[in-house]
């Protein structure tokens, strides 16, 4: 309770003073819980490849640059200057055929999520992410970074934020996963490791599927869920 009322007093729009833990002068660090021996959740699957349709890689403007279309997102990886474009309603999209290749398994230690997560359906697409860095991860030190602001929160929302990020710092520290919040306004929605790569949401936000609390899929089965209009640019 005492972390908690901590927290509150930090991401309160008026707060004096952030507690400072962080490298970053906002930064506030959650210490890591001692890692027990829990089983990763299974909703997340590992090493999986699925056949997403109506996946574009568009290569950014270069001399006789073509668009090009992939049936498999982990067989072709997008490279550095490519986009990528998901139609709404597209299915077999999950992070870790998105992300996995090009943000998770190439970091050192440290991925960062810089978005506006406030809301419960964005605390989920934030959860659902943390899943899939733990399985494709396992046994590798991990840092997840979260840079968010609550700009567009009010106070109810701000306050509930801040109970459910309590949860997840102690979930993630039960995987031997350290967190770390970092408050400040959130300058470009994106994705980022310590190996200098990039993912850029032109369009869209880590919440990449659509929501639907009793859909098929809401139940933890990334690829089965339908997916926004999304545009990824890969730095």
């Amino acid at each position: 309770m005492q972390r908690a009322e901590e927290l509150v007093q930090i991401l309160r729009p008026q707060a004096e003073k952030p507690v400072e833990t962080h490298s970053d002068p906002d930064a506030v660090s959650f210490p890591a819980a001692p890692a027990l021996d829990i089983e990763p959740p299974i909703a997340v699957a590992v090493g999986e490849t699925v056949t997403p349709p109506a996946v574009q890689h568009t290569r950014t403007a270069r001399p006789n640059a073509s668009t090009t279309t992939s049936s498999s997102l982990e067989a072709d990886e997008p490279k550095a200057g490519s986009q990528v474009r998901i139609e709404a309603g597209a299915l077999g999209h999950t992070f870790g055929s998105l992300f996995g290749q090009a943000i998770i398994d190439c970091a050192r230690e440290t991925i960062t999520v810089e978005d506006h997560i406030a809301t419960p359906e964005e605390i989920l697409a934030f959860v659902r992410f943390c899943e899939t860095v733990i399985v494709r991860r396992k046994g590798r030190r991990t840092k997840i970074e979260l840079v968010t602001d609550f700009a567009t929160a009010d106070d109810q929302q701000r306050r509930e934020a801040v109970m459910a990020l309590l949860d997840v710092d102690k979930s993630l520290g039960d995987h031997g996963v350290s967190f770390s919040l970092v408050k400040r306004p959130v300058t470009e929605r994106s994705l980022r490791n310590d190996e200098n790569r990039t993912v850029v949401f032109v369009k869209g936000s880590l919440s990449i599927h659509q929501h639907a609390e009793h859909a098929i899929g809401s139940g933890g089965t990334q690829e089965l869920l339908k997916c926004r209009e999304t545009v990824l640019s890969f730095k």
